[in-house]
């Protein structure tokens, strides 16, 4: 998920659960992805 790494600015190694909510309500809030988007890329996450 480049995308989220771009956000986070971290390696994926250190990603931490705020910096997921923090992208989540970026996603939702600012660029108003759809429930299902934010499910699929929820989803892709938690196979890393």
């Amino acid at each position: 998920m480049e995308q989220f790494s771009e956000f986070a600015n971290t390696h994926p190694l250190q990603w931490i659960t705020p910096d997921l909510d923090g992208w989540m309500t970026h996603l939702i809030g600012v660029v108003q992805r759809a429930d299902s988007t934010i499910r699929r890329y929820r989803g892709v996450i938690g196979l890393l």
